[in-house]
């Protein structure tokens, strides 16, 4: 049968063939599992990168950008761990540098005082003085011992020595390890204390007596290893000198690929860096140029001491203008020469003026270059001299100014308080005039008059605009009452106005008492109008609204009179 050949030739396979068929399936299987792969491969990995290592630097290439990632994400995600690491070395460092710093300049400090006053130091400062430098800048130059022993060029991609040089007779180390951990370090600082986008430098490095200063560039950088302190010029030099390069080897830097051939000649700029600087001791000098300093130093006490009592008198000057009331100072410009100062103020005109100030105070009035300009003072005292010299203030009167307000006291004629308080308000600083304790005495003489009118009561016969008889003389009376009103109220500046109103009994029909009275309201009026008066009259007739009950009755048929005093326009803002 078909199907037994079939299962026949399977087991003669198997028969033959079944150690191979196995060994496949393990091959299979291992293929499938990564596991199995990764193990063989850790097996051998460790030889494997020593022998590619030991040929190219492919596998650094490589590496290279996925260690830079893997430390920056770890830095990124755990920085304090790596400051923990760090600190005990680089916390070190920086504490030795800042007291060796603190160090170098406590001796700079010492050494200069100790020249300072010696014929050392009198040549330091002719020299500071002939070179346009500051002194403390040419004793450090000549106080400070240095040298600079070592000068690497450096390419800041990849870390290899271009060039370098060597004063003679130092001692050097492996120039590419020291180049190579230099960019280490540099690189190390960069990632560990820069933030995103900052491209801040390393530019030293110190360790015991030894400094590394640092010129960078996006190319190449220039370290170069010192002793002591170089000179304050030293930076600007190495600038230069990575300047200079940059220039010369622009087409080899642009087209690095790690051959340092190129450079060959570079180390001519370095040998410009290296030196060493010494103080000479061996000079002496005479007697007498050593007693140059001494008497240099006492002019210069005797020159500070005259310097200071000028401007204490000076000083002196200003502080007396400043005190006065009325007097704000501006501006004082100085001069460290013998010069009169220049001081600008603002006087009030009531102010003394500066010159005889300094006069009176025993100083001359050209002790000081003096600008005054004319301005107006609201210092109360002045407002007050201001105002009260305005005012012609009578001995019955008194003015007081005080929060702004002048109170006028006493008494005095109307006009005058009128006028007084006009001229008061026109017053820069016076905010307000009170006349509540002033008074003219004719008012108690106008009001004694006023009331005399009012009380007047004047009775008409029944049905006549004529007074009875009996009141005749009181309405002629009245009537010459308002006219010395009158006079009176207009020497006082104030206007008079008179309101008459009539009034009629019950008898008769409303519109015969209204009549009627409104004749006897006129009555009054025509005999001021026949005097000559001005005064304005106004009548009302009131008819018999304000009788009596009785339907005849004599008080009744009367007129009443209302004297109204009112400001004339000059004294609209009496009160």
């Amino acid at each position: 049968m078909p199907g037994d050949d079939s299962t026949n030739i399977l087991k003669l396979k198997k028969l033959l063939l079944q150690e191979e068929i196995d060994r496949l399936d393990r091959i299979e299987a291992q293929l499938d599992d990564p596991g199995a792969e990764a193990e063989k491969v850790s097996r051998v990995i460790a030889e494997a990168v020593a022998m590619r290592s030991g040929k190219d630097n492919m596998l650094s290439k490589a590496l290279e950008p996925i260690v830079e990632s893997s430390l920056r994400q770890n830095l990124q995600k755990r920085p304090q761990d790596y400051i923990n690491i760090l600190f005990p070395i680089i916390g070190s460092t920086i504490r030795k540098s800042i007291s060796e710093t603190f160090t170098s300049m406590l001796s700079s400090f010492s050494k200069g005082l100790e020249t300072s006053f010696s014929l050392k130091g009198l040549r330091w400062r002719m020299e500071a003085m002939r070179s346009g430098k500051s002194y403390s800048e040419v004793a450090m130059l000549y106080t400070l011992v240095y040298s600079v022993d070592q000068a690497f060029l450096v390419h800041s991609e990849t870390g290899l020595l271009l060039a370098h040089a060597v004063r003679e007779g130092t001692e050097s180390k492996d120039a590419d390890m020291v180049s190579g951990m230099l960019t280490a370090i540099q690189d190390f600082a960069k990632d560990c204390f820069n933030k995103e986008g900052d491209q801040s430098a390393l530019n030293s490095l110190k360790m015991d007596d030894y400094t590394v200063f640092i010129e960078q560039s996006p190319s190449v950088y220039i370290a170069c290893v010192t002793r002591g302190t170089p000179p304050p010029e030293f930076p600007a030099k190495l600038r230069e000198c990575i300047e200079l390069i940059l220039a010369e080897y622009r087409e080899p830097l642009l087209h690095f690929t790690g051959d340092t051939t190129p450079f060959a000649g570079a180390d001519k700029y370095l040998l410009d860096l290296l030196g060493a600087k010494f103080i000479d001791e061996n000079k002496k000098l005479s007697k007498k140029i050593k007693a140059i300093p001494i008497t240099m130093l006492v002019l210069l006490l005797l020159l500070f001491a005259y310097k200071s009592y000028y401007n204490y008198r000076m000083n002196k000057g200003v502080d007396l203008i400043s005190e006065q009331q009325g007097v704000l100072l501006i501006d004082v410009k100085k001069y460290w020469r013998f010069k009169p100062w220049q001081v600008v103020i603002l006087r009030d005109a009531l102010a003394p003026r500066a010159e005889d100030i300094l006069e009176n105070n025993g100083l001359k009035k050209n002790l000081l270059t003096i600008r005054s300009i004319p301005f107006i003072s609201y210092q109360p005292e002045l407002i007050e001299r201001r105002v009260i010299s305005k005012l012609a203030i009578p001995p019955t009167a008194t003015a007081v100014f005080e929060n702004g307000a002048l109170k006028l006291q006493g008494t005095a004629d109307i006009n005058w308080i009128l006028d007084a308080r006009q001229v008061a308000l026109t017053t820069p600083g016076v905010l307000r005039v009170d006349t509540s304790d002033i008074s003219d005495p004719r008012f108690d003489e106008l009001q004694e008059m006023v009331t005399e009118i009012e009380k007047t009561r004047i009775r008409f016969p029944l049905g006549r605009a004529l007074p009875i008889p009996e009141d005749a003389d009181k309405l002629e009376t009245a009537v010459n009452r308002l006219s010395e009103l009158e006079k009176l109220a207009k020497r006082m500046r104030i206007n008079v106005s008179l309101t008459v109103y009539g009034h009629a009994d019950i008898v008769g029909s409303d519109k015969q008492n209204y009549e009627i009275s409104l004749e006897r309201a006129k009555t009054i009026a025509y005999m001021l109008y026949a005097r000559g008066s001005h005064i304005p009259v106004s009548i009302f007739g009131m008819g018999a609204s304000y009788a009596s009950d009785s339907r005849e009755s004599l008080e009744s048929r009367k007129i009443e009179l209302k004297v109204n005093l009112v400001p004339s326009a000059e004294g609209l803002y009496f009160k």
